[in-house]
């Protein structure tokens, strides 16, 4: 991909597997915390538990995580949180 390029998928397994592929080409990651499979850290896990993927950054989008969930989300490297709904004056 380019500097430019958005890349979106349907669902987190075709997230990793083509972050796998690509992963030096990404200058972020944005995952949204709820998915019909997985959950936004269980992503986060299956990312940084991949090889080269180390470090690639991550802005994940939660709305109501528990506390204990946003513990564990602030052990991981490179992981930003957004609080949804972002709401912006376009």
């Amino acid at each position: 991909t380019s500097s430019n390029d958005v890349v979106s998928t349907n669902t987190a397994r075709t997230a990793l597997e083509y972050l796998q592929m690509h992963s030096t080409s990404f200058a972020v990651a944005i995952i949204d915390g709820r998915m019909p499979t997985i959950t936004g850290l269980e992503l986060v896990k299956l990312i940084r538990s991949s090889e080269g993927m180390e470090r690639v950054p991550i802005l994940l989008l939660l709305d109501h995580e528990s506390p204990d969930e946003l513990n564990e989300l602030f052990h991981y490297d490179s992981v930003d949180i957004l609080a949804k709904p972002v709401k912006g004056r376009w």
